[in-house]
C-alpha cells in the first residue's frame, strides 16, 4: 500500500532495434504488454508489523509469472505502486510522493506515453479505493477502474506518435481476507465488505464499456498475513491464469 514507485521490465524478450527506433509494432514482433497496478502488482511481502516491506523477486509477482507463461512473444512492462487508487488523491503525502502521486488516472497518462507501442494494458487497481478515507462503495470503485479504460482508450499516440491505442484487459482485485492481524487493519475498516462486491460490480462496468474483465477472486483469495496482499502461491496461480486469458484472445478481440 506504500512506499515508492517502481517500473520494472519483464519478459524473456529485450526490445528490439525496431521498436527502439520507434516503428511502429508489426505482427511479427514481441507484443508489448503493460500492467498497470498497485502494491499487489509491485511484489509487495505481507508482514505481520504491516511495514517497511521488501518485494517478491521479478519471476515471483503475478506479472512475472504471467511473462514466464506467455513467453518470448510477449514483452512485458510493469508499473506497479505501493497505495495506488484508481482515480483519488491520497488522504495524505506518503514517504517521497506528495497525495496527488498515488492517484492512477492522474499517472496513466504518463506511463502510457513513456512505454508506447503497447498492444495491450492490463489494470488491476480498486483494492486501495476500499479504505475508510475514501468512503466509495463497489460500483464506485469500478467506476474509478472505468476511468483508466477511457484514459487507455483515448491515449491518442501519446506524444507525437504514430502508434494505435491499445487494448484494455480489467483484472477484477479479489476480495480481501484477515485484516485484524496487522495496523494495516485500520486504514481498511469497511473495506472487506466492499472488496466482497466488487466482482459483480466491475462485471456490470466492464459490460457496459466492452471491455473484457477477468475476476482474480475467481481463482484467488488473499491469504497474506495483512489480509491485502498476495501470497507467492497466489501470485503464481494469478500469473497462470491470466497468461491463459491473453492467450485465449483478448489482443484479437
Amino acid at each position: 500500500m506504500m512506499f515508492g514507485k517502481s517500473t520494472i521490465w519483464l519478459g524473456a524478450m529485450a526490445l528490439c532495434a525496431g521498436l527502439l527506433g520507434g516503428a511502429s509494432a508489426h505482427a511479427d514482433e514481441a507484443k508489448r504488454i503493460l500492467v498497470f497496478g498497485d502494491s499487489n502488482s509491485w511484489g509487495w511481502k505481507a508482514k505481520l508489523e504491516a511495514f517497511p516491506v521488501e518485494r517478491f523477486g521479478d519471476d515471483e509477482r503475478w506479472a512475472g509469472v504471467m511473462a514466464t507463461g506467455l513467453g518470448e512473444d510477449y514483452t512485458v512492462i510493469v508499473d506497479g505502486l505501493n497505495g495506488r487508487t484508481t482515480d483519488l488523491d491520497f488522504g495524505e503525502d506518503l514517504g517521497a510522493l506528495a497525495a496527488e502521486d498515488f492517484n492512477g488516472a492522474k499517472d496513466l497518462p504518463e506511463v502510457l506515453a513513456k512505454n508506447l507501442p503497447l498492444d495491450l494494458v492490463v489494470v488491476m487497481l480498486g483494492t486501495n479505493d476500499a479504505q475508510a478515507q475514501f468512503d466509495r462503495n463497489a460500483d464506485q470503485v469500478a467506476q474509478g477502474a472505468m476511468h483508466l479504460v477511457d484514459i487507455v482508450r483515448n491515449i491518442n499516440g501519446g506524444v507525437l506518435t504514430t502508434y494505435g491505442t491499445p487494448k484494455v484487459l480489467l483484472v477484477t482485485p479479489p476480495p480481501m481476507g484477515d485484516i485484524s492481524k496487522t495496523p494495516l487493519s485500520a486504514n481498511m475498516a469497511g473495506g472487506v465488505e466492499i472488496s466482497q462486491q466488487f466482482a459483480d460490480a466491475f462485471d456490470r462496468a466492464a459490460k457496459l464499456a466492452n471491455v473484457p474483465v477477468f475476476d482474480a477472486g475467481s481463482v484467488i483469495g488473499t491469504s497474506g498475513i495483512d489480509g491485502i496482499h498476495f501470497t507467492a502461491e497466489e501470485h503464481a496461480i494469478l500469473g497462470k491464469a491470466v497468461a491463459k486469458q491473453i492467450e485465449a484472445g483478448v489482443l484479437v478481440n
